[in-house]
């Protein structure tokens, strides 16, 4: 398609969207060529200005929204579309599940190319906010309200309150003299959108997150400056939170004071601290400190239990993955006499849930310490049939294949960028009766379904489960059965 040179960036058009993308944005068409609106609903007609064209599609901002289609809500979040988390609190939740079902036949139709997939109706939640069990929140000190150049007048100010007393939080907040900005990044940027609120956390990891920071502001002062985010997690079990302080330079005493401190806070277990640079493309440093409390939470999974520490890889939404692993579990037809094995095992969650139907389970995962979770998690829950194994997947595997090692059945759960095509190939050389894939992408998965049905294996439904309520994500997964010889489809 030749890009019209009318076109541009800083263009401003009026036009109207005809459907949703994946991620939840409006797309209109500005003579023949497709651009990308957030904001916008199908149907509605609005003022748009051109951010960025490429070769096939173009982004655009909304300046002004002239009509409202039947289909859109007030979004109770205060930041919505400026914080960059959600993508569709202003659509109806009974609307989002069905976009999401849509978005995985888009996907297995347009890049696995498959015309007659099931895919079942996305499973949704009872209530879908306040789900996260950890947040990474971007906070900003200033030393004294002095000496960034704020009054009283110039500052917003939200007391909220407290046992350390009345402060305040959000934009040029305040507390006994010291400044502080909480908030989230904009979208595709490192712009602090200035606010303490989000809706998809309990209410008491809002609250955690502003004392800890007004209890930083006042006890560290200046050294404050150094502290770029607040990590929280929290166990759904016990009800109790970890907070990850991550800081360019060490805190030092002062630091473990204020972490102590911290741990007078209803439900904050342990306070740690992590050393990474302002400008790293992780929050997370090489190592995390234990500076008061303890440094790990304890959360029930179906029968067992699992220990999280503050970098532990664990799903974000305990309540939806119970379901996902339901599902998982119902797919999967494995006895007493058969091997599992659970490939990018992350901390193990998968396999451990598994151990009591199999003989044994090989897991295998790339991050040492998500094995080493793993390995801990299983003596915590008394599991003796498991393996896990430290090493790059399609790395292992291709060993295991060369040295003859079959398993009847198989767990896929890769990152976003779907399995590494190595991988995909040695488990077709181990060739395990079932697989059930899981997926937080719906593209990489239809691409990697697509090679392992044109290479013998029958794909059944695929089953959505929102994971991430008000945001354009979704989780699949899907069973894979090998064919008989000589079968077909």
């Amino acid at each position: 398609m030749v890009r019209p040179t009318v076109v541009a960036p800083g263009d401003q058009v009026e036009a109207q969207a005809i459907r949703l993308n994946d991620d939840g944005e409006g797309v209109v068409s500005i003579h023949g060529f497709t651009v990308f609106v957030p904001g916008l609903l199908p149907g509605e007609h609005g003022l748009l200005r051109l951010n960025t064209v490429a070769k096939t599609f173009g982004t655009a901002s909304l300046l002004k929204r002239f009509t409202t289609c039947d289909l859109r809500k007030e979004a109770p979040c205060p930041v919505f579309q400026r914080c960059g988390g959600c993508q569709l609190q202003h659509i109806p939740y009974e609307t989002q599940l069905k976009h999401k079902q849509e978005t995985v036949e888009n996907a297995f139709r347009r890049v696995g190319h498959f015309t007659d997939t099931t895919v079942l109706p996305t499973i949704g939640m009872e209530t879908p906010w306040r789900y996260r069990n950890n947040i990474q929140v971007p906070v900003k000190f200033f030393g004294s309200a002095g000496e960034a150049g704020l009054s009283g007048n110039s500052v917003r100010e939200r007391a909220v309150s407290s046992s350390h007393g009345n402060f305040c939080c959000g934009e040029g907040a305040v507390y006994r003299g010291h400044t502080f900005e909480l908030g989230f990044y904009a979208p595709d940027s490192h712009t602090l959108v200035p606010t303490d609120v989000c809706l998809l956390i309990p209410a008491d990891m809002e609250e955690t997150v502003r004392q800890s920071a007004a209890i930083l502001a006042e006890r560290l002062g200046t050294k404050a400056r150094h502290i770029h985010h607040l990590i929280l997690r929290r166990s759904f079990s016990d009800e109790e939170l970890l907070v990850a302080i991550a800081t360019e330079r060490p805190l030092g005493h002062t630091g473990m004071i204020a972490a102590k401190a911290m741990t007078d806070l209803p439900k904050v277990a342990g306070v740690v601290e992590t050393i990474q640079g302002r400008d790293a493309t992780s929050v997370w440093g090489p190592g995390v400190t234990l500076l008061a409390g303890q440094d790990r939470l304890k959360q029930r999974l179906g029968n067992l239990e699992f220990l999280i520490s503050a970098q532990s890889f664990f799903q974000v939404n305990p309540v939806q993955t119970e379901v996902l692993y339901s599902k998982v579990a119902e797919l999967l037809q494995v006895g007493s006499e058969d091997s599992l094995l659970d490939l990018y095992c992350g901390a193990g969650t998968i396999g451990l849930s598994l151990a009591h139907r199999v003989r044994r389970v090989t897991g295998i995962e790339s991050n040492p310490a998500a094995v080493a979770d793993a390995k801990e998690n299983a003596m915590h829950n008394h599991i003796r049939n498991v393996e896990f194994i430290f090493g790059r997947a399609e790395e292992e595997l291709e060993r295991m294949a060369r040295e003859g090692t079959r398993y009847e059945a198989a767990v896929l759960d890769p990152p976003r960028k779907g399995c590494h095509p190595r991988l995909l190939q040695a488990v077709l050389k181990i060739r395990p009766q079932q697989i059930v894939y899981v997926s937080c992408n719906p593209a990489t998965l239809a691409r990697d379904v697509r090679v392992m049905v044109d290479s013998g294996y029958q794909m059944g439904a695929v089953q959505p489960v929102d994971m991430f309520p008000q945001t354009a994500h979704v989780e699949c997964c899907l069973l894979l059965t090998k064919r008989a010889v000589g079968a077909s489809g």
